[in-house]
């Protein structure tokens, strides 16, 4: 019953761009909770892991065996994440303050 409630607000709630980047953000917290002996280059790996393993599209292209399909798959991911650093890089010149804190935890900067 949880879970059928779950995804009943999981639906209403992620209708536009902005929420289902806070879901995901959600999302993330769960893969950082699940691999904590990984670092954050490696949890983007399984989070994208996850994302296309979820995807009803990616799964039936691959096991139709769907080579173009999956190709093309390939190539847009590749483009999806050179677009979203772009974007990330254009309009986020700062970093906060507990951003620059969680770099650190996952030493991914170095301090003196």
């Amino acid at each position: 019953m949880l879970k059928k409630l779950f995804k009943h607000l999981l639906k209403k709630y992620s209708k536009n761009e902005k929420d289902r980047i806070e879901v995901m953000e959600e999302l993330w917290n769960g893969i950082l909770s699940t691999y904590t002996e990984q670092t954050y280059p490696g949890n983007i790996q399984n989070m994208q892991i996850e994302m296309i393993m979820s995807n009803p599209w990616i799964r039936f292209a691959v096991s139709s065996y769907d080579s173009n399909s999956v190709n093309f798959i390939k190539m847009n991911l590749e483009g999806g994440i050179l677009s979203a650093i772009e974007f990330l890089e254009s309009e986020n010149s700062e970093i906060t303050k507990d951003g620059f804190e969680a770099l650190i935890k996952f030493h991914s900067v170095r301090t003196k």
